[in-house]
């Protein structure tokens, strides 16, 4: 059997294969929205077959601009967006982003007694 990577859809072969959540792979494609949290509207979208989130933030950024006229005082990314090189590119120039850091899954022994687990996981939150 080819590697999922060699793999191609005769249907729509602009589609890419991407891991899902639930641990299996699909063809896909993966879509960004960018909404104005004030009017609840949707002010850019956008669809694409690159599997990684990091490289999306510019250009949703600049979606927004050509769609708006202006850039967003101020934007909410969830850590796949995270990419310091993209922060980099961002900070004098588009206002207020906020990206989230990656979730730290840090086990913690069975053995440390409970209460001191469930505060250390409440603090790390």
């Amino acid at each position: 059997m080819p590697d999922d990577r060699d793999q191609e859809s005769f249907t729509d072969p602009d589609s890419r294969i991407m891991k899902h959540a639930g641990g299996g792979s699909e063809q896909s494609y993966n879509g960004y929205t960018a909404v104005d949290a004030e009017h609840q509207i949707i002010v850019a979208a956008e669809l694409t077959n690159c599997a990684a989130d990091s490289q999306a933030l510019l250009g949703m950024l600049a979606a927004v601009q050509a769609n708006t006229g202006e850039m967003p005082a101020q934007t909410l990314a969830d850590a796949g967006f995270r990419s310091e090189a993209v922060l980099a590119k961002v900070a004098d120039h588009h206002g207020d982003v906020i990206v989230a850091s990656a979730a730290r899954d840090v086990k913690m022994p069975r053995s440390m007694p409970r209460p001191i687990r469930i505060r250390r996981r409440l603090r790390r939150n």
